[in-house]
């Protein structure tokens, strides 16, 4: 084991990872067509910040969720720091895709992101690994919901269409 200041100025203890437990390969909630229609329209999406990559976001999440994650304390901070910047950006765009009319699992989504950043990083390494983690999930939650929003916007259309036509697709 080995010791590593943190922010606070106590020591992290290191520890090597239990390789008995199997990881699952984390992987996106959607196909691929799918996240890049996503992707196109937060890319049209810029209320006068930068344009969100998505392929950064999946990294983070890759970095914490992903199989060969162990996160160290120097780690800890930094995906922490990368996290909360990925909820300050995604958390506008559910709110503007939801509009005046958010639904039950989209107000809990954006009450958690909410509340996991006004908390500040734990000193402890269990602790703020299980932080990251909690971030990490949120993140991994508002884009879920981003997307099916984004599905359910592109399924209408199709539907009212083929109601028209007599419902032959």
């Amino acid at each position: 084991m080995a010791a590593t200041p943190s922010a606070g100025g106590a020591r992290l203890v290191q520890r090597a990872p239990d390789r008995a437990v199997p990881a699952r390969k984390w992987q996106p909630p959607h196909g691929r067509e799918v996240l890049e229609r996503l992707l196109a329209a937060l890319r049209e999406w810029e209320p006068g910040g930068p344009v969100i990559s998505l392929d950064e976001v999946y990294q983070t999440l890759e970095d914490v969720l992903g199989d060969d994650s162990y996160l160290s304390g120097p780690e800890l901070a930094k995906l922490d720091a990368r996290l909360r910047e990925h909820l300050v950006q995604l958390v506008p765009v559910l709110r503007q895709k939801a509009g005046g009319s958010a639904s039950h699992e989209e107000q809990r989504a954006i009450g958690r992101a909410r509340r996991l950043r006004e908390r500040p990083l734990p000193v402890t390494h269990s602790q703020a690994r299980a932080h990251v983690r909690g971030l990490a999930t949120a993140v991994q939650s508002i884009l879920y919901l981003l997307v099916e929003a984004t599905a359910v916007e592109e399924a209408a259309p199709q539907q009212r269409q083929s109601r028209e036509n007599g419902g032959a697709a």
